[in-house]
This record gives C-alpha cells, structure tokens and sequence, in this order.
C-alpha cells in the first residue's frame, strides 16, 4: 500500500495527464478520456512496480485555497451597498466568496468584488464576475470572472499568484 496522499493532476483539452511516479520520478502519458469527466482517485502502477494514488480533476483551471477579505457590490441590484466577504478559493476562472447574511444574491447575479492577494505586493485585484453557484447553507457564492484572466497587470498578478 502506497504511503502518498494523492498527487493532483489536471486534464488537458486532449483528454491526457502526464503522471510522474514518486518513487522513480518517470513521467508518463494517460490518457483518460474514457473517465467520466468527474473527479477521481486511482491507484496507478508504474513500470519501477510501485503503485501510488492520483487525484485527477477536470477543472480548467487549477483552483488555490485561500483566506483573503474581500469587499463586493451586487451590481444586478439598485443598490451601491457594499459587503464584506472572504474569498475561499480562486482560480484563473473565478473564485468561491463566503458571504455573511447576504440572502440577496441570485444566480446569473454580476457582483464587482475587490480584494488584495496575500503575495509580497499585496496585489489589489478589481473584477466583475457572475454567479453560477450558490451554496445558502455554507453561505458560499461561486462566481466566474466576466473578463477572462489574459492581459492587463491585475490578470498578470493573479496568473503570477496561482503559479
């Protein structure tokens, strides 16, 4: 039995994984695109004889755990009301915000939200994203970025951040 906690990989638009065995350090081709595309964890074998876990995720975006304040306004709303949340979780995509007695917010909501990356530059980060998840019990909002994270010092910082 392998004594490593699953290693995360994330799968190409072709379908594929490359897996890098802890034992030996080979790195080889999957391809799983007979998978569902759902999250998964398997045992693989590598060519040294050694089996070890692999989570895989179709995520598009590799997704960062964090805890950083933010400050949100619901723009699908008349009101410029603004409310504090923390972000959760981000991603070149979007991010999950914990929002506090905040019963308002509805799907396909545009929020603008600002908050301030825990790198060394303390990076401020200013995006209009829109609700495609709501989690009332959690108190969870997820969001997606309404402009794609590709140009600009903010989406280079974020890019920079995630790496």
């Amino acid at each position: 039995m392998s004594t490593f906690s699953p290693e995360k990989y994330y799968v190409s638009k072709k379908g594929t994984i490359n897996i890098k065995c802890p034992y030996c350090a080979v790195i080889k081709p999957l391809a799983i695109n007979k998978l569902q595309k759902k999250s998964h964890v398997l045992k693989v074998k590598c060519s040294c004889n050694k089996v070890f876990p692999i989570e895989i995720e179709y995520r598009q975006f590799y997704r960062k755990e964090v805890h950083i304040l933010a400050e949100y306004m619901n723009d699908s709303h008349n009101t410029k009301e603004v409310k504090a949340g923390v972000v959760t979780d981000i991603s070149l995509g979007g991010l999950a915000l914990k929002v506090f007695n905040d019963s308002s917010i509805e799907l396909s909501d545009t929020l603008k939200i600002i908050f301030k990356l825990d790198n060394k530059l303390h990076s401020e980060i200013k995006k209009r994203m829109k609700v495609v998840h709501i989690d009332r019990k959690r108190g969870i909002i997820g969001c997606k970025f309404e402009e794609m994270a590709n140009a600009g010092s903010q989406e280079k910082d974020l890019y920079y951040y995630l790496k």
